[in-house]
């Protein structure tokens, strides 16, 4: 079966192929962001979905049985019914929690398991199915889970990738053992490039954002200095636009300071 790294290397759209990071250090590094966000302040935002998100409980996909998660639908009027899978730490609740958006070769088995590795730390996992179907060469390295009735694939800048994402932030909110107000995105790929939009929106509700293999467009790097959700860029030397990534030059811009 495909580990994480091999997801995380083989999907060129929105973001390539990094090589730097294994899975222990993504994971270590993505929890000491987390852990530094979810103990501090954070303005509450506004949202963008104005109907709120039906969550039930369902069957695992088929072939998905030994996940050993729980799953759950999040039907949206107007956008979709999107797949999830829930993993939960040991121990009392509630717990803080990471929302997992998936790259443009769309759901897989992989990343329940990445859920699965933060509810081993402490922090319970959520990975849903934001759009329907994928592309990409990256799709051979992982085992797909369909989820038809989920909206189409957006553009990850687009408003339709930030109503499914707020109805997802929404819907997360909801479920038991999460606490509400110690909720963040980890954003793979295409998943990334919308959790960023996101953060940046002066809207955003989330504790913190983790992007892994994203790309970074010149014009929202204006917006960096007026947002107060901290962001940590998981990003492999490797990862350049051939590869669908991007240049340390377009990454850069996100990491200095603003001018004085």
């Amino acid at each position: 079966m495909p580990s994480w790294n091999a997801l995380a290397r083989q999907d060129p759209e929105r973001g390539g192929h990094p090589t730097v990071h294994s899975l222990a250090t993504r994971y270590l590094l993505a929890k000491l962001a987390m852990v530094s966000a979810f103990l501090t302040v954070a303005s509450p935002g506004d949202g963008r979905q104005d109907t709120p998100p039906v969550v039930s409980r369902v069957d695992a996909p088929a072939g998905t049985e030994a996940l050993g998660v729980q799953w759950v639908k999040v039907a949206v009027p107007g956008v979709g019914v999107m797949l999830a899978a829930v993993a939960r730490p040991q121990g009392a609740g509630p717990f803080p929690t990471l929302l997992i958006p998936h790259g443009s070769h769309g759901f897989a088995r992989q990343y329940g398991q990445l859920a699965q590795a933060m509810a081993r730390g402490g922090v319970l996992g959520v990975a849903a199915c934001w759009f329907t179907g994928g592309r990409g060469a990256g799709s051979r390295f992982v085992t797909p889970i369909e989820c038809p009735q989920a909206p189409a694939m957006p553009d990850a800048s687009g408003p339709a990738a930030q109503r499914v994402v707020d109805a997802l932030v929404k819907a997360v909110r909801t479920l038991p053992d999460v606490r509400a107000d110690r909720v963040a995105l980890f954003g793979h790929s295409r998943g990334g490039g919308a959790a960023l939009n996101y953060a940046l929106s002066g809207t955003s509700t989330v504790r913190a954002v983790v992007l892994n293999s994203t790309g970074y467009p010149g014009d929202l790097a204006k917006q960096v200095p007026g947002t107060s959700v901290p962001i940590l860029m998981l990003h492999g030397t490797a990862d350049d636009p051939a590869g669908g990534g991007s240049t340390p030059a377009a990454r850069r811009p996100y990491l200095e300071p603003p001018p004085p």
